[in-house]
């Protein structure tokens, strides 16, 4: 069994060999590429791996990892407890050839050929792939600000529906306008009407009285005795 520190490279043809484990607390800040995902470098990963043989005598490096790290919740924007497990099972295999091989739900990684397996670099791979895409609170209420926008956003809409549509206030202007205008037209059509019958009634009293004056005979002046001449005198 392996202690803290945790070695970063590890005879792996001899832990094979022997079918050895490593059980050991790794501290977070070793792992760079993962360290760069959280809130924090603070914290520690459980390990505890087995470097065995499977039926068909194949290199099997098997275990599992354990971790609480520090997020940053995408919702609220503020550190959260993320619990991290991840277990791994690897075929060890010599060649490239050997890992084209393997079935397309098999995991392998090429031993190098000095023996000396970065086995850091695998348990930092397999941390990273069992971060969530998206770390958020459990709680859905999470971002009091952004609640608080929610709540005056509904009390906002409740507002306007109560306050009375401009446009069709607007509407209702243009359409009171618009019976006022008809009212008035109406009413000047109307007097237009009674001036054109009122006028065209003096206009026949006036023709009436002029041919009953046409029509009568002129009068008779005084009977007169013819005049007598000068001469006559």
């Amino acid at each position: 069994m392996l202690s803290t520190p945790f070695p970063e490279r590890i005879d792996a043809v001899k832990m094979f060999a022997r079918e050895g484990t490593i059980t050991a607390e790794l501290a977070l800040a070793r792992l760079q590429r993962l360290i760069e995902q959280l809130a924090s470098d603070q914290g520690t990963v459980a390990v505890d791996l087995r470097f065995g043989r499977d039926e068909e005598g194949r290199r099997v490096l098997a275990g599992t990892l354990d971790s609480t790290v520090k997020a940053a919740c995408q919702r609220c924007l503020q550190e959260m407890d993320l619990d991290l497990h991840s277990s791994l099972s690897l075929f060890v295999v010599d060649t490239e050839e050997e890992l084209q091989e393997l079935r397309d739900d098999q995991d392998g990684v090429v031993m190098p050929e000095d023996g000396n397996l970065d086995v850091l670099a695998l348990i930092e791979d397999e941390l990273l792939l069992s971060l969530p895409m998206i770390p958020m609170h459990e709680d859905p209420a999470c971002n009091q600000v952004l609640n608080a926008l929610r709540q005056g956003g509904v009390a906002g809409e409740a507002v306007a529906e109560s306050r009375p549509n401009p446009f069709a206030v607007l509407a209702g202007l243009k359409s009171a306008a618009g019976a006022a205008e008809k009212v008035k037209e109406k009413g000047r059509e109307e007097k237009g009407r009674e001036e054109k019958a009122s006028n065209k009634k003096a206009s026949d009293k006036r023709k009436t009285a002029q041919e009953s004056q046409g029509s009568d005979p002129k009068p008779a002046g005084p009977d007169r005795k013819p005049g007598r001449n000068k001469q006559d005198s």
